[in-house]
């Protein structure tokens, strides 16, 4: 019978073992994700900065008049975007004309209009890129969370933290929380060691969201474009001079 007890014990010592083992496995896999999963969101984040909000803002600092620059904001539901002025200049309208290609235009009117028209087409363009990898990588994370929740109610932390105490050649396993394993601490150190969901949502401060297609704000962006030019023409035309080719 004590051999009995010794071989039962023995394997009860084992299972026990490989579920410790596989507990801290699991969950160094889940923090890695966890890792990974937020380094994606965080350059989502950075590409829509750059190359969505910074076209918006773009197109603001070519209206001189900032109540013309808000009205934009309000017309494409971007009321709360930071660090945007309106700063008409003619380095400002370079850089628009550099960064889209308009078609021949008689007049100054037209081609101020073109350029605002272009410019929104963009950022409408490259919204759709980031907003289709945004949709994708708040899948992973849904998925993600979902583990991480399972991996929760798969394993009772206190006994395996309990356990490993016991261990003989535990040290490895100890290292991986780098934290005092006697019993006592054991409820800290669970409250600690809980693993934690991704927060849904943007990574950053600002939410990726639509921004509204071309043709459904089409007639108040080209009603707003013109009014600028017709209560600051000579200064749109100063800017545009430098860089306008039309004779």
């Amino acid at each position: 019978m004590s051999q009995v007890g010794d071989i039962a014990a023995a394997l009860a010592y084992q299972v026990k073992k490989e579920i410790a083992e596989n507990y801290f496995g699991t969950r160094r896999e889940l923090e890695e994700e966890r890792e990974e999963l937020l380094a994606q969101g965080q350059k989502i984040q950075k590409t829509w900065e750059q190359e969505v909000l910074a076209t918006l803002r773009m197109i603001v600092s070519l209206f001189p008049d900032p109540e013309k620059g808000r009205a934009f904001l309000n017309l494409v539901g971007q009321e709360d975007l930071p660090g945007w002025t309106s700063e008409a200049s003619p380095r400002v309208f370079s850089e628009a004309l550099a960064a889209c290609r308009l078609p021949l235009t008689f007049t100054s009117k037209g081609k101020y209009r073109a350029l605002i028209e272009h410019l929104y087409l963009l950022a409408v363009e490259r919204s759709k890129q980031v907003l289709e990898r945004h949709s994708t990588w708040q899948k992973k994370v849904a998925l993600h969370n979902e583990e991480v929740v399972q991996f929760g109610i798969s394993f009772n932390l206190t006994e395996i933290l309990s356990f490993i105490k016991a261990l003989e050649g535990a040290d490895e396993l100890k290292g991986v929380l780098g934290e005092n394993l006697d019993p006592r601490a054991v409820p800290e150190l669970e409250q600690k060691l809980q693993m934690k969901v991704i927060p849904p949502g943007s990574p950053g401060a600002r939410e990726p969201k639509p921004l509204p297609e071309f043709k459904g704000i089409r007639d108040g962006l080209r009603a707003l474009a013109d009014r600028s030019f017709d209560q600051q023409a000579g200064e749109i035309k100063a800017c545009l001079r430098p860089t306008d080719r039309v004779p």
